[in-house]
C-alpha cells in the first residue's frame, strides 16, 4: 500500500510493473478514467492507441461516471479476440462497489451483469492517479477532453441517485435563494445563514442537544425567563445594555479576557 504524496512516484510506477509482470503478464491492458468539472462530466477508455470518450450528463457524479468508463471498458473488453484482460482504474470507490451483491447505482449492477454470462477472465486492479503510471495519464488526459470536445453528452443515461442528487441541490438552491432573500432583521437568519443543518456532537444527549440550539437562538432562562414572570428585561450590570447569549459570548466587557483564553472571534476580530 502506498500514499501517493508521501512515497516516490517512480517507486509506485516500479510497483505497478512488477504486479503486472507478475499476476498480468499476457493480459491485455483496459485503462479507465473519468473526469468532471463544475459543468462537464466524461470518461474514457484507453487500449494501446485505441481510445474510447464519452461526454455524460451534467448532473452525473464522479462516481456514476467512473462506473460509466468501467462498463465501457468490460463491453469493449468482451469484443477482444483475447479470453485474458486487466481494467485497470483509479477509482477504489468504484471497483470496491463491484464487490458488492445489492449496489445502489444501477450502473454498477449493469457491469455485474454484463460480467455474469463472459467466458473472458476479466480482473480488475487499482493505481493511484497522477504517479506517472503512462496508461492512466492517458486515460485521464482523454477523459478531460471529452467534457470539452464533445458539445453535448453522448450518453444521456443518469442514474437514479444522481437525478435524486440532483433534485435535491435545486430545492436546496432554491431555499437558499429565499433564505437570502429575508432581511437580516429577521432573528433567525441574524444568526443562520444558510439553510444547511447545525452541526451538533452525535454523543449529545437530547437535554445537551436543547441546551446548545437554546444558546444558539440566544434563548436561556437568564436572558428570557423576564418575558414569563412580567419582569423588565435584565441589564448586564458591567456593560449597563440588555442581557443576551450575543452580549455575553461576544460584547461583554467582564469576559474580554476569556474570549482572548479560548480564541473566540468577535464581531471585531480582523479576518487573518
Amino acid at each position: 500500500n502506498f500514499n501517493k504524496n508521501e512515497t516516490n512516484h517512480n517507486k509506485i510506477y516500479s510497483q505497478f510493473q512488477n504486479i503486472i509482470q507478475h499476476s498480468f503478464p499476457n493480459h491485455t491492458k483496459i485503462y479507465t478514467d473519468a473526469s468532471k468539472s463544475e459543468y462537464r462530466v466524461g470518461f474514457s477508455v484507453v487500449k494501446d492507441d485505441l481510445i474510447i470518450q464519452h461526454k455524460l450528463p451534467n448532473i452525473t457524479s464522479i462516481f456514476s461516471a467512473e462506473n460509466y468508463a468501467i462498463f465501457e471498458g468490460v463491453q469493449f473488453a468482451n469484443t477482444l479476440k483475447t479470453n485474458d484482460i486487466v481494467i485497470i482504474s483509479d477509482s477504489l470507490s468504484t471497483l470496491l462497489a463491484l464487490k458488492n451483491t445489492s449496489p445502489k447505482n444501477e450502473i454498477t449492477s449493469n457491469i455485474q451483469t454484463c460480467l455474469a454470462p463472459t467466458k473472458k477472465n476479466i480482473e480488475f486492479m487499482w493505481v493511484p492517479s497522477h504517479t506517472g503510471i503512462m496508461g492512466n495519464e492517458k486515460a485521464d488526459k482523454y477523459a478531460d477532453l471529452a467534457t470539452k470536445t464533445f458539445p453535448n453528452p453522448t450518453i444521456n443515461n443518469v442514474s437514479t441517485t444522481d437525478i435524486k442528487n440532483s433534485i435535491n441541490q435545486k430545492i436546496s438552491s432554491s431555499w437558499q435563494n429565499y433564505w437570502n432573500s429575508i432581511p437580516s432583521s429577521n432573528k433567525l437568519k441574524n444568526i443562520k445563514k444558510t439553510i444547511k443543518k447545525w452541526n451538533t456532537p452525535t454523543n449529545f444527549n437530547r437535554r445537551q442537544d436543547t441546551a446548545i440550539t437554546r444558546t444558539r437562538i440566544g434563548h436561556s432562562s437568564l436572558t428570557h425567563s423576564y418575558l414569563i414572570c412580567k419582569d423588565p428585561q435584565p441589564i448586564c450590570e458591567s456593560c449597563h445594555t440588555a442581557l443576551t447569549i450575543k452580549h455575553i459570548v461576544e460584547e461583554c466587557s467582564q469576559y474580554s479576557q476569556t474570549r482572548i483564553d479560548l480564541n473566540t472571534p468577535t464581531p471585531n476580530t480582523p479576518n487573518t
